[in-house]
């Protein structure tokens, strides 16, 4: 008689039926049970270390399955990371983002939208990621499987329920690259834009902040008016629209730091929607404006939380207190979303009287010959319908939220002169030296 493979035979197909059977029973009962959810109490200690891989592999594939889901129904890698991380801690999100490697593993690179693989290179992973303690693993392997079975069966139904939300760019798998396709964003531009708003975040010297960041405001700025004048020219260079991207809008004062990025939008054409159920606001522009807010937000946001707490180290206890806190990050966005919407304007201003004057604009090309086309106001207004009409393509339910409140007046005034403190000085000028 011939020897039987290990593993194969009847004992094997009962014990793949078992984890079936088990799995299947685990997952019906989490479903029932609402979030947040206590799963390792339905799980039970199994001595048999087939049973468990079985049981074990079985729900790494149902969570890999459910994030498969997961981009259908609107989500990308950053998306689930912080979904899971404002319900769950860290080995949760861990496995989250290990399922989410897995199941992009499974297209060609290039078909995948290259904004997802940077993405998954910010995802945590063992090894890296946030600092923390985490607790030694257990001895007894039924009692590491019980764990490891919690974690993932926590990480399948948390993605399963997440509800749907507007699909944003390619899904994985019909990302197209065009040969010879340009890039939208000049690589040199955000290089110079990321130095000078690191300029800002890193000078101890208010005034010279003020400079670093309105640089940054103007040249971006310019470029948007340069772009939307070439593409108004050239038909061959129309082929970009509006789109959208997704920003963390993290706890606390979350309120405060998304009327900040809708200053920014404010002041750079583009349109924010928030879901603050799910923890990130929706920026829909042109892809050189979206960049811009990105980069901006981060900077400022920095900038104002820096600000917030020397304030309240200077001021006392009442101005560690919860209330003013988020008071001055409110009065912050108010006043630094005037002084970037100003300096944006006078950019506008002065590309105006280079259109008049017949000079050659940023762009290289000859004002007289922009001017004989549309205005400078059309073309930019025509943009900015384009961005309404994407913002409701992508939100028809879309509601106008309230302003916020103010529950400490000594705070907002104190953020608003933190704002004419921190960042916008100079007219928004960019000078030689600040590249």
């Amino acid at each position: 008689m011939g020897h039987r493979e290990q593993g194969s035979g009847p004992r094997s197909g009962a014990v793949a039926e078992q984890a079936r059977a088990t799995v299947e029973a685990l997952l019906g009962r989490a479903r029932r049970v609402p979030a947040p959810l206590p799963v390792r109490a339905l799980l039970v200690r199994e001595e048999n270390p087939a049973l468990r891989a079985a049981v074990a592999g079985l729900l790494e594939a149902t969570l890999t399955a459910a994030v498969g889901q997961a981009w259908v129904r609107g989500w990308q890698p950053a998306d689930l990371e912080r979904a899971a991380r404002r319900e769950h801690g860290d080995e949760v999100v861990l496995a989250v983002a290990e399922a989410v490697r897995t199941q992009l593993r499974t297209y060609a690179r290039s078909t995948v939208d290259p904004r997802w693989w940077q993405q998954v290179e910010e995802l945590p992973a063992r090894g890296r990621g946030r600092p923390g303690r985490r607790s030694s693993p257990p001895a007894d392997p039924a009692a590491a499987w019980v764990s490891a079975c919690a974690v993932t069966l926590e990480a399948a139904v948390l993605v399963e329920r997440l509800p749907v939300i507007p699909v944003i760019g390619p899904l994985p798998g019909q990302h197209r690259h065009a040969d010879g396709e340009a890039a939208p964003v000049d690589d040199k531009l955000l290089t110079r834009v990321r130095r000078l708003l690191a300029q800002a975040e890193g000078t101890p010297y208010e005034a010279e902040a003020e400079t670093f960041t309105a640089a940054a405001q103007s040249l971006m700025a310019r470029y948007r008016i340069d772009r939307a004048m070439l593409e108004s020219t050239d038909p061959e260079r129309a082929g970009h629209h509006p789109d959208a991207v997704r920003l963390a809008v993290d706890r606390p004062y979350e309120a405060p730091k998304m009327q900040l990025l809708h200053q920014i939008c404010l002041a750079n054409r583009c349109r924010t929607v928030w879901s603050q159920a799910a923890g990130f606001a929706t920026v829909i522009g042109f892809e050189g404006d979206r960049r811009a807010v990105e980069l901006l937000y981060t900077s400022l946001l920095v900038q104002a939380t820096t600000a917030m707490r020397r304030e309240g180290e200077s001021t006392g206890q009442a101005a560690r207190s919860r209330g003013f806190r988020s008071s001055f990050l409110l009065g912050f966005a108010t006043r630094v979303g005037q002084r970037l919407q100003d300096a944006s304007r006078e950019e506008e201003s002065r590309a105006s009287v280079r259109l008049e004057e017949g000079s050659t604009n940023g762009a290289g090309i000859p004002a007289a010959h922009l001017a004989r086309t549309d205005a400078l106001a059309v073309v930019l207004g025509r943009r900015d319908q384009e961005v309404t009409a994407r913002t409701r393509e992508l939100f028809p339910r879309v509601q106008t939220g309230r302003a916020r409140q103010v529950s400490d007046y000594a705070g907002f005034m104190q953020g608003r002169a933190a704002a004419d403190r921190a960042d916008l000085g100079a007219g928004g000028r960019l000078t030689g030296r600040a590249s």
